[in-house]
């Protein structure tokens, strides 16, 4: 005896879909990314005071157990100061923070922090291999597809098309 799907059925299947296509997603970014080795220091710490905390606060985590709170000060968005060197190695994770929701220390979404450094890091696609950029691109279009609501709702739109253009030259 055959059962019909229902409606609830085949929306948790296509969720399951989007979640296995979102985990090899990120399973493929740490494979892309590991050629790029765990820097010694992640920002530039002579700078200012800020980076000094930046970087010691990253420097305590394994790249899989970094989270939002080690990544920034509440009053600006501090993936801009960590130095190329570092992003391309917390990449992946930086990836996988933000296509998984999670909120900065203001309760923003973590995605502005990450179209933010790939509009104005534009020294990361030339340091990135050109699987690395093709990583990026995947990201971009999964935002742009099953973000779209929340790239709306902070009015990202702007900040997701010039990342969109940069990305996918």
């Amino acid at each position: 005896c055959a059962v019909k799907p229902t409606r609830l059925r085949r929306a948790a299947y296509f969720r399951s879909l989007e979640k296995m296509s979102l985990s090899q997603l990120i399973e493929e970014a740490y494979e892309a990314f590991s050629s790029f080795h765990r820097p010694e220091f992640f920002t530039n710490r002579s700078c200012c005071p800020e980076c000094e905390e930046l970087s010691k606060k990253i420097e305590k985590c394994s790249l899989r157990n970094l989270e939002t709170k080690h990544l920034g000060h509440p009053m600006y968005g501090s993936l801009c100061l960590l130095t190329t060197e570092a992003i391309s190695y917390l990449f992946p994770r930086i990836l996988e923070i933000t296509l998984k929701g999670a909120l900065d220390k203001n309760g923003e979404p973590f995605l502005n922090e990450y179209l933010g450094v790939l509009c104005v890091k534009k020294e990361l696609k030339s340091n990135f291999q050109a699987s690395q950029r093709g990583i990026v691109v995947k990201s971009l279009d999964y935002i742009s597809k099953n973000m779209s609501s929340v790239v709306e709702a902070w009015c990202y739109q702007r900040d997701l098309e010039e990342a969109c253009a940069i990305w996918n030259t």
